[in-house]
């Protein structure tokens, strides 16, 4: 899975998610967990500071590399090359996994 800076599609991320959510022990409803995303999507990308910007594109978003957080995280691992579609679904997975 690779994004890049372009970001991804809500669709494609809300998967992710309830992929890396969902147990046989804490069984998720997919259409709960695409809802959650997309509230969760919206409400960042309105935050200048937010790890998460909207992209180009209907349901697009993307990591916001202005964000101190995020540089902070490529100057850590050294990398600039930042893992973006990892970071904004393991941002997203946090805000799932408090709503169980």
């Amino acid at each position: 899975m690779a994004a890049g800076a372009k970001g991804l599609k809500v669709e494609k991320i809300a998967r992710h998610v309830y992929n890396s959510c969902n147990s046989i022990f804490t069984p998720l409803n997919y259409r709960d967990v695409h809802s959650y995303v997309t509230q969760y999507l919206t409400r960042c990308a309105k935050d200048p500071q937010s790890l998460i910007e909207k992209g180009k594109g209907y349901g697009v978003y993307h990591v916001n590399f202005e964000s101190k957080a995020v540089q902070q995280q490529m100057l850590t691992y050294g990398n600039p090359s930042l893992p973006v579609n990892s970071t904004l679904i393991a941002s997203v997975s946090t805000f799932v996994k408090k709503l169980k």
